[in-house]
Formats: structure tokens, C-alpha cells, sequence
């Protein structure tokens, strides 16, 4: 079943904005100097995210094939998923018994346990 163009827009606009959610997350200067060189290229990595989906979406606009789209958008996607998955504390994500995260709290240890540390394949996204 073919892929329409306005699903992949919206795939592409939402991705984007969180994109942006996870950025404000990471605050700067980090209080945590061990954590900088991760800090560094989560911000890297999603500043380029961004840039590559807001072009990709305007090549959409400009009449790229949705299927086409959808498959470069998930190189983006992917790289995303890998910085909310270990770039960013499980603190970060809101919930209904606390509430929203507080600001910084993408340097801290879970609630529950130890720190989380990023995978090596991390280095490479």
C-alpha cells in the first residue's frame, strides 16, 4: 500500500518537533563535565537531524516520491530514536506521578537506578 504524502509530512513535522523538545532538554553548560562530549554530540546530531527533515520536507513539497521520503526520513528517524533511547535520561520523559521533568534533569541518574551510559554505536549515528 503506497505511502501519501501528507502522512509523511506530518511523520517529518513531528519528528522534527521533538527533535526540538529533546534539544531544550539538554541544558548548557552541562554541571556534569564528564557528560559533555555526549551533551555535544546529541546536539550535533539532532541540529543535523533537523536540518536534513526540513530539507527532506521541502523536497517532498517540491514533488519527491512520499515512498522515497519516508525511507530517507528513517535514516533520520533512527538517529533520533538512538538520542531519546541513550542520550537522554529516563528522567527526562515526563510522567503522571511526577509530573514534567525539571530542567537539567537530562544529566541526572534515573529515578531507579544507575546512570544509563550510550552505547558505542552511539559514536557513529
Amino acid at each position: 500500500m503506497p505511502v501519501s504524502a501528507g502522512y509523511v509530512d506530518a511523520v517529518i513535522a513531528e519528528q522534527i518537533a521533538k527533535s526540538r523538545a529533546m534539544l531544550g532538554l539538554m541544558p548548557h553548560p552541562f554541571r556534569i563535565s564528564a557528560l559533555e562530549g555526549l551533551a555535544e554530540r546529541c546536539t550535533s546530531v539532532l541540529n543535523e537531524g533537523i536540518a536534513s527533515l526540513e530539507s527532506l520536507r521541502g523536497d517532498l513539497r517540491a514533488g519527491l516520491d512520499a515512498g522515497a521520503a519516508m525511507r530517507r526520513a528513517s535514516l533520520y528517524i533512527d538517529r533520533i530514536i538512538a538520542i531519546e533511547e541513550y542520550g537522554l535520561s529516563p528522567s527526562t520523559v515526563p510522567d503522571q506521578a511526577n509530573g514534567p521533568p525539571q530542567r537539567g534533569c537530562a544529566q541526572t541518574a534515573p529515578r531507579n537506578g544507575p546512570a544509563l551510559s550510550a552505547p558505542d554505536s552511539l559514536r557513529h549515528v
